[in-house]
């Protein structure tokens, strides 16, 4: 009888164990966020927006980093990502005064009225190929608690 009773507790305790030993072994491994390795950023990079060559309105005007600098003082500092393929944009909201972010993302829309190359400087930095053409459009902007995020693959 107590042979009985050990071996139903034992039974008991190993055959959930195993069985989930063995689902975890089967199942596919996915990772639903890409790690911080698979994002690969440039430096610091200067930005000014509008339309070349005034710089005025919204759009990109000008992104450099390093020592080449802008023409014009820059609307806010950042950096240049690159996703899978899908490159982005990440500006530091403490870098943009309230008037540009407003005038720049209103409605949380960043519009690119005319399509926007990419420096060698900064696209050898990420690891990208030259040329890298930003197509316009409107990109959706995504607002953390310190950054704006815009990624050029979500044109409207």
């Amino acid at each position: 009888m107590m042979k009985n009773r050990f071996h139903t507790l034992w039974a008991a305790t190993l055959t959930p164990l195993a069985l989930g030993g063995l689902i975890a072994l089967m199942w596919p491994r996915f990772s639903p966020w890409p790690t911080p390795e698979e994002i690969h950023y440039t430096s610091e990079t200067e930005v000014k927006f509008g339309r070349p060559p005034s710089c005025l309105q919204r759009g990109l005007c000008d992104a450099s980093s390093g020592s080449s600098g802008l023409k014009e003082p820059a609307d806010a500092v950042g950096r240049f990502f690159l996703q899978e393929d899908v490159w982005g944009l990440q500006l530091v909201k403490a870098s943009i005064s309230a008037a540009v972010a407003q005038e720049q993302f209103d409605g949380g829309l960043f519009d690119l009225p005319q399509a926007f190359e990419v420096s060698p400087t900064l696209t050898e930095a990420i690891g990208g190929n030259y040329p890298v053409i930003l197509p316009a459009g409107l990109y959706t902007v995504e607002e953390t608690a310190e950054h704006y995020i815009i990624r050029f693959t979500q044109s409207r």
